[in-house]
This record gives structure tokens, sequence and C-alpha cells, in this order.
């Protein structure tokens, strides 16, 4: 798939939004292909909307098994929850939380900044709003073409564990993991047998370095989220600000 099919794809939904396609591309970053869809300004839920619909439609088309949607609960405003697949939520702003399912019976649950929720598919529907301050997360749709991980035969050690990162959850889909890049600190080199979902909560800079001595300096901000496919090898060290992430591996 090229950059013209994937504007024929997204512009409808683009238009549909009132907005400009500005730019469609495949740039080259850490030895990867990573796809930019760039629109004109809008305000934030508006933009939300956006790019999960995009996600949507270009789900369907680049078979990873995952999508991925960012959601705002605010209060007052019931959003309808749907469990057609595994789900994956990452919360990066918390709060509290209204859930109230179909018979009318309502619960509240607490969610921090930073909780990672799985929830499996064929649970019954529900609707969730925010009771206090609005609460927003990134949602990692679980799909069921499974792309599974590969052998390292690279002779680096496995992406995750390493140290520093702590495990905060694994499910038979997924492990997830919370890493902070530390100044002066670089990672080992080491190699990713799994696809990865990474999704990172400050603003800074990460260079990569490959085992052949190639640099990539990589720029993320609050709530970027980068798709990373298996078979990649590097070492990567913080080179400005401050970079903490949610790494989630695809098994």
């Amino acid at each position: 798939m090229g950059v013209r099919d994937v504007e024929e794809l997204v512009r409808p939904v683009v238009e549909a939004a009132g907005l400009e396609l500005w730019e469609v591309s495949f740039r080259k970053e850490s030895g990867r292909m990573v796809l930019r869809v760039l629109l004109d300004r809008q305000p934030d839920d508006g933009a939300a909307r956006t790019r999960a619909q995009i996600s949507g439609v270009l789900a369907g088309r680049y078979a990873h098994g995952v999508s991925v949607r960012e959601v705002t609960w605010r209060n007052g405003t019931l959003r309808p929850t749907n469990h057609f697949q595994d789900s994956i939520t990452v919360f990066l702003q918390g709060g509290r939380m209204r859930i109230v399912k179909l018979d009318g019976a309502t619960t509240t649950v607490t969610r921090k900044t930073g909780d990672v929720v799985a929830e499996s598919r064929g649970g019954d529907a529900d609707h969730r709003d925010a009771v206090d301050a609005p609460v927003r997360a990134i949602v990692i749709d679980l799909h069921d073409n499974v792309v599974p991980g590969i052998a390292n035969e690279s002779g680096y050690p496995d992406a995750f564990p390493r140290p520093g990162a702590k495990k905060v959850l694994e499910t038979a889909r997924v492990l997830v993991w919370d890493y902070t890049f530390v100044e002066g600190q670089p990672s080992p080199m080491h190699f990713h047998p799994r696809d990865v979902v990474t999704i990172y909560t400050e603003e800074g800079a990460v260079t990569a370095t490959t085992p052949q001595g190639v640099q990539t300096v990589n720029n993320h901000h609050p709530g970027e989220v980068v798709f990373n496919q298996r078979n990649r090898a590097h070492t990567e060290q913080l080179s400005r600000g401050k970079v903490h992430i949610i790494a989630v591996e695809l098994k």
C-alpha cells in the first residue's frame, strides 16, 4: 500500500469532519517505516474522534492485529462501551469513572494516571462517564488476526525485561511494561521479537543506535502512540527532556 492508497482511504473521513488533509507520508525512523497523516488543527475532542476513525479505516488494511483510539470521558456524557474484542486501556489522565450497565446498575471506579486495564471480549455492554474532571485514555483493540513473535537469533537480549522496566500486566495477548529513560543510562543493545505499541507520556527525545552505528533522533510528545514492528535491534538513550513509556508487546 502506498501514499495514494492511504489518501483514498482516509480522505473521506477527514473531509466528513470538515478538515483538510495536508500530507500523507511514509518515513523511515530507527530502521522502520512510520505512516504519518497530517491534518489541519482542531479542538482536542475532534482530533481524537478523527484519529480514531482513521485508525479504524486503516486497521482493516494494515494487518498487525491491533487498532488504537483515544477516548475522553466527561461528566454527564455517557459513552457506550462494547466488548467486541479484547482491549487494553492505558490511562493518560486518571479520575473517578461511573459505569452504568444496561440494567441500570451503577458502579464507580477510580483510575490513576498510568493505570493499565485489560478487558475481555464478550462482556456486557455498558455506558461510562467521568464523575469529576475528564478522564483520558488510549484504548488498544486486539483483533483476531494475531501476529506472533519470532525467535530471537540476534545474539542480543530481548527488549524486555530490561534494567529499570516494570512489568505491569500480562495476558494471553500482551505483555505491558512501564519504563522511564534516564539521562546518561542508555538501554542495552536489544532485539524486539514482538510487535509493540508504545505510548509516550512526556515531552522529550530519544536517540536510537543500530548495531551498524546508524543513529536516529526520535522526538516524542505526551499522548503519542507509535506502532513498532518486530525484528529490530538497537540501543536507545535519552537525548532531551523526559521520556516515559508504556510499552504493550503483542504476543
